[in-house]
């Protein structure tokens, strides 16, 4: 286990106008990925009263392009609701370093949200992992917001460049 200091991870996750929000502050690392996956974890098994989490049969808003990474496209259930779709906004605002170990976790992330039809943004992503995510050919697979506030307001889209 690393030692404890201003270099670890700390995730928080919380409700927010019926989205949920998780916080990551710190480093994103080998060393403290383990962390991240289990708070996120916490969502996939528990909605925001307790309950078992089910999420509806939905596309996402901005589905992304096919490919080996990413399942195929949701199909819609006649008569369901966009705003029916789980929203999970992933702030990253607080996050001082990202290293491979932690861009497996995104597409983790990205993979199970697509796997339980959950609407996933990311906000606060610095420059820097922008261009991890662009130089590796990830960024037009997630939803950038600038804000969990923009997020919320439904302001996102697929970043590229």
């Amino acid at each position: 286990m690393p030692p404890e200091g201003v270099n670890a991870l700390s995730v928080s996750t919380g409700a927010h106008e019926g989205a949920i929000v998780v916080r990551a502050i710190g480093e994103l690392d080998y060393d403290y990925a383990p962390v991240f996956r289990r708070e996120l974890a916490r969502f996939w098994s528990t909605s925001t009263d307790g309950s078992p989490l089910s999420p509806p049969p939905l596309l996402p808003e901005n589905p992304p392009s096919p490919s080996p990474l990413v399942p195929p496209p949701f199909e819609t259930a006649p008569g369901t609701r966009a705003e029916a779709t789980p929203l999970l906004i992933l702030d990253l605002a607080g996050l001082t370093f990202c290293d491979s170990t932690g861009l497996a976790e995104l597409l983790w992330i990205l993979r199970r949200s697509q796997e339980t039809r959950t609407r996933l943004v990311v906000t606060g992503a610095s420059r820097t992992l922008r261009h991890m995510l662009a130089t590796t050919g990830l960024l037009s697979y997630f939803t950038m917001a600038a804000s969990v506030e923009e997020a919320l307001l439904g302001e996102t889209g697929t970043a590229e460049g």
